[in-house]
């Protein structure tokens, strides 16, 4: 039997068997696993070759015996009783022969617990599509009626007729920890001659931790088996000497990656202050931090994307709680395994560090140019005894979507040119995972999900592809710099290190496409994501790839600052109406516009202007999305909310914000009915935060009004508004406008 055969149609079937053991009949049914009637044997298919000799010829195993005399396979997630010789030995899989007689035991990660009631659904996929499929059986007959519990897991019994026996008998036995699933696969001329022997080859079957125990390693194993509270406290194995003494069972979390629901807080004012100092604060009243418009804006931005989950803040503060950077006590444990996530202070220090891979010098430097590349520097790192170093790990898929951070802490030499990264996967507390990497081929693969919910995914890649990184965590200490702030124009954030640019973030199902004065596209057309535009680029974060964890979030669009664009909003490939935001945010300003509704099928355009100060936008609807400025000034800083509450269909209109006089401008010259407005400005400055509402501001077509924002005079006072009637330059008419806002 070919190993790599073995492999490859374990990770092929990874999908569908979740859908048998999770999903029952009709699960099956839909995906068109058509169910045999009982007692028909199901042909094998024709081309598929009969085992022979040559492919079941002994070679060298890597399993190793335990001091019981227990074989125990290479992944150390399985061990049995030897049955016959080992004959072959997959990654996830070995086949035993004897005298009238085979066992075939292989494991399935991340599918969840044996459905009960799918027993025969699942004898009779395991059957077609493993065994049939690597030619250990040609024909079978399942026995649904006899099927029944043993021990831990379940009994399938089977006849079945193959190269080796004309007519055989055998019994599938399936055990599931709650994440991997365990096969043996009895292959007999008589059952009943070996009956006895193969019970006690089910019986002994260890999986998971009890594997470990078996062999007195102490290395965690990766299987889903949680670890005591407080974190295990025996003494690290040794690994050699390319080890950093982190295990997953002391130093990693106790709880899995999460998204926002399962939480409360994720970063604040004071983790921005903290992150960029005291420049992102319009006000320091009280000793608190009122955020200027564009870092409150940025804030908010960062904390919606965080939503695709926390994996890069939870691998970089486990190491930082492990090297002594941070201590777990300062939120309530001894190592970081003790803490749990109902712990708000957590909540918001996970949040911080997620947050370091979107801003410099944090992510100024990595490590991808080939997995050779990352091995020998984490080598180098783990070899010094005199080294404080410590990376995270970056993966992506081809396209460098599906980004997930890990932790490593060890490599281990396999042999063959063959070596693994010891991994942390905050997906998997408690596990220990392998990175695996070809140092002769210069690839390297790994068995993952982006979402502990999901099935697994393979990520892969090799010399070229960079779809492997090690980020320096040393680089997130300290203040970062601030590349919305007012000051940092062309500064040396990771958006701005050379050129200074404007961030577009989308909210929602949308897609952007963003157009140049000359044509020139970044975005997505028809689902396929283009880039023309000179100086254009997006940034990815990791757990913020496209379609990951299924939650509409597109890269971040970066547009070299100065130059003119427009943004199409395109609903194009959703199947119901939806919801998005769109915001610009740039050195010192902010843009947004907020719920902005589309039905499937239809378009929006926003005209903005590089600076941050102008915007045009029509709709095909009747109540507009919000419109929100925010502007950083040295007197004070001021955020206006626009928002068209009635207005006609197809109404275009232009807001402009004049900073040097004071001025905010809404012009209705594309409108040919009158519209209702509201206006809600924010003034901070260093007393505080203040507002100003109105909403009775009427605008005839044609029109121009122009709100005096300087001369408001605080809480409780009017606001006045010239209104130029025709737009000819000239003001026709003062309106006095009543503050109407109600503090609660």
């Amino acid at each position: 039997m070919n190993k790599k055969l073995i492999l490859f149609l374990t990770l092929v079937i990874l999908f569908a068997f979740a859908l048998l053991g999770c999903g029952g009949e009709d699960m099956v049914d839909e995906e068109g696993f058509e169910e045999p009637p009982a007692e028909e044997v199901v042909e094998a298919p024709a081309d598929l070759p009969a085992e022979t000799e040559e492919e079941t010829a002994p070679e060298t195993a890597t399993g190793s015996t335990n001091p019981d005399g227990m074989y125990v396979h290479p992944s150390g997630l399985f061990s049995l009783a030897n049955l016959g010789d080992l004959v072959d030995e997959g990654a996830d899989s070995a086949l035993f022969a004897g005298e009238g007689q085979q066992i075939f035991a292989f494991y399935l990660e991340n599918q969840g617990d044996v459905d009960e009631n799918a027993l025969e659904d699942l004898g009779n996929f395991l059957l077609t599509e493993v065994l049939t499929s690597v030619g250990l059986v040609d024909d079978f007959v399942l026995y649904p009626d006899d099927m029944g519990a043993f021990g831990n897991g379940y009994l399938l019994p089977f006849d079945f007729s193959s190269a080796g026996y004309a007519e055989g008998q055998g019994e599938l036995y399936v055990q599931s920890d709650g994440r991997t699933v365990y096969v043996l696969a009895l292959l007999a001329e008589s059952y009943d001659a070996v009956s006895t022997d193969w019970i006690a080859v089910v019986e002994s079957l260890m999986v998971g931790d009890s594997v470990a125990a078996t062999t007195g390693d102490d290395t965690p194993s990766s299987t889903g088996d949680e670890s005591p509270a407080g974190g295990d406290t025996t003494a690290p194995a040794d690994l050699g000497a390319a080890d950093s003494g982190f295990r997953p069972t002391v130093n990693g979390f106790s709880f899995e990656n999460y998204g926002n629901d399962a939480v409360s807080a994720n970063l604040t004012p004071a983790e921005v202050q903290r992150m960029f100092g005291d420049q992102v604060c319009a006000s320091l009243n009280g000793g608190t931090c009122t955020l200027t418009p564009p870092a409150k804006q940025w804030m908010e931005q960062i904390n919606s994307y965080m939503d695709g989950g926390h994996c890069e803040g939870m691998a970089a503060l486990s190491l930082l709680m492990y090297s002594g950077e941070v201590s777990p006590q300062t939120f309530g444990g001894e190592v970081a395994y003790d803490l749990g996530l109902d712990n708000e202070d957590l909540q918001r220090e996970i949040a911080y560090w997620w947050t370091t891979q979107s801003v410099f010098p944090a992510a100024s430097f990595r490590i991808n140019e080939s997995p050779n590349a990352v091995v020998d520097q984490l080598i180098s790192t783990y070899s010094d005894p005199a080294s404080t170093d410590t990376w995270t790990i970056g993966i992506y898929q081809w396209d460098m979507s599906g980004g997930h951070a890990i932790t490593p802490f060890a490599v281990e030499d396999q042999g063959g040119g063959i070596v693994h990264i010891l991994v942390y996967d905050n997906n998997f507390p408690g596990e220990t995972r392998n990175v695996i990497v070809d140092r002769n081929q210069n690839t390297w693969q790994y068995q993952a999900s982006t979402n502990p919910n999901e099935p697994s995914e393979l990520y892969e890649g090799d010399a070229n592809s960079q779809t492997l990184e090690i980020i320096p965590t040393s680089n997130r200490l300290g203040l970062q710099d601030c590349e919305f702030c007012s000051s940092s124009a062309g500064g040396g954030g990771l958006a701005m290190q050379a050129l200074g640019y404007n961030q577009i973030w989308l909210e929602g199902g949308a897609d952007l496409l963003l157009t140049d004065g000359e044509g020139n596209r970044t975005g997505f057309v028809n689902g396929e994501f283009i880039n023309e535009i000179p100086g254009a680029k997006t940034e990815e974060y990791k757990f913020l790839g496209i379609d990951v964890w299924d939650v509409d979030k597109e890269p971040v669009y970066l547009i070299p600052l100065g130059l003119p664009f427009s943004i199409l909003v395109d609903a194009s490939r959703v199947t119901e109406g939806v919801t998005s935001t769109v915001s610009m945010i740039g050195p010192g300003y902010t843009l947004v516009v907020e719920d902005l509704y589309l039905d499937p099928g239809t378009t929006d355009v926003i005209g903005v202007s590089p600076d941050g100060r102008q915007l045009t936008y029509s709709t095909e609807y009747n109540d507009a999305p919000d419109m929100i400025f925010g502007i950083e000034r040295p007197e004070a800083d001021y955020e206006f909310i626009v928002a068209a509450l009635d207005i006609e269909s197809g109404a275009e209109f232009l807001i402009n914000l004049d900073v040097e006089n004071g001025l905010l401008s809404i012009n209705t010259d594309n409108t040919t009915e009158y519209g209702i407005y509201e206006i809600v400005m924010y003034r901070i400055d260093d007393e505080g935060e203040v507002v100003f509402q109105n909403n009775d501001i009427y605008l005839e077509p044609g029109d121009t009004t122009y709100l005096k924002y300087l001369e408001w005079a605080g809480p409780g006072t009017s606001l006045f508004i010239d209104i130029d009637y025709g737009s000819d330059g000239s003001v026709d008419e003062t309106i006095e406008l009543v503050d109407e806002y109600l503090e609660e």
